[in-house]
């Protein structure tokens, strides 16, 4: 029977291991995490196809105020 009240080797590096292991696990989880929740748009699965036929609202609006503001330039130059 062993003297001493400490763990062999054997096992204080199986829980080094064990807790390296876990503690990376941890930290590629919440990367992952952290990625979908800061990038939402590039984590779904759409085909560019399906980007071309769903534009973004925004650059409607870019090429309506673009639109509006030639328009309204063309006008003055007539003058």
């Amino acid at each position: 029977m062993p003297t001493s009240l400490s763990k062999p080797d054997s096992r204080r590096t199986r829980g080094r291991w064990a807790a390296t292991a876990l503690l990376l696990y941890g930290a590629m989880c919440v990367g992952l995490l952290g990625y979908f929740i800061v990038f939402p748009d590039e984590a779904t699965l759409k085909s560019q196809a399906e980007r071309r036929l769903d534009p973004d609202p925004g650059y409607e609006g870019v090429i309506g105020n673009w639109g509006r503001y030639r328009a309204r330039n063309l006008r003055a130059e007539a003058k």
